[in-house]
Parts: structure tokens; C-alpha cells; sequence
């Protein structure tokens, strides 16, 4: 971001700011709203563009661009993440979760030795005690 946004050859800020004919721009409805009169719609562009910006807000704004997320409301992330397909901000936080952990610790035994009478203890839920088969003939 610089000073000046008409410093940047790709903008349309020279054209909708000062006036000089660019055929690649088309004037949006918004700005034509600005006013009748083509110098005074310039005069409000300059000062629209030209008003302070919340520092955080720049801070903001380049965080999400240096990260390739979206920058917006939730709404308008899912949106652009249903259309891209594609994850568009920050990914949660932390390791996946598990699956229930008491489910998966009743139904596979763990082998803990090779003697026989120990050979299969079900790990038990949190909390609990190991279940310890009987001993056969």
C-alpha cells in the first residue's frame, strides 16, 4: 500500500480520481452517483479514497492478504469458500478430535506379554480398571 493509489499503473484511481481516460475502466454505478458534474465526481473520489484508514484495519488487511484469506464477515467467507471450493480463511486451531474414547478402548484389546494367562487386557475406560480375562484350564 502506498501513499498515493494513483502511483500504481494497474489502478483505476487515475481514471476515476483525475480523469484520464482509461479504456479498460467502466465507471461503476457508485461512483457515477458521486455527482452530475465529472470534476466534482473527482473531487468526492479523491476524497473518498483519500480518507484515513484505521491503522489496525491496514494491519488487518495485510495479515489476510499475506495469508491468502479472505477478508470479510463469516458470512462472506463461507460464501467465497462454497464458490472456490476451497478452505478461504484461517484453519481451526489445535489437533483434530478423537473419536470417543471410551468406545474405542472397549473393543481393541492391546497384547501386553507373551505368557498366555496375560496375553489380552482390555484397556479400560478413564477412570476405570483393566478388565483381565479369566484364567481357562
Amino acid at each position: 500500500m502506498g501513499a498515493d493509489p494513483g502511483d500504481y499503473p494497474w489502478s483505476s484511481h487515475r481514471e476515476n480520481a483525475c480523469g484520464e481516460h482509461d479504456p479498460l475502466v467502466s465507471p461503476h454505478p457508485a461512483y457515477l452517483a458521486l455527482s452530475i458534474d465529472p470534476t466534482q465526481r473527482q473531487q468526492a473520489y479523491r476524497a473518498l479514497v483519500m480518507e484515513t484508514v484505521d491503522p489496525m484495519e491496514v494491519e488487518a488487511i495485510r495479515q489476510h492478504v499475506q495469508r491468502q484469506h479472505a477478508y470479510g464477515t463469516d458470512r462472506f467467507r463461507a460464501a467465497i469458500e462454497a464458490r472456490l471450493g476451497r478452505v478461504a480463511g484461517p484453519p481451526k486451531i489445535g489437533r483434530p478430535r478423537k473419536s470417543d474414547p471410551t468406545e474405542e478402548s472397549q473393543t481393541q484389546p492391546r497384547k501386553v506379554d507373551a505368557d498366555p494367562c496375560f496375553s489380552l487386557i482390555r484397556v479400560a475406560p478413564l477412570g476405570g480398571t483393566p478388565r483381565i480375562p479369566p484364567r481357562g484350564p
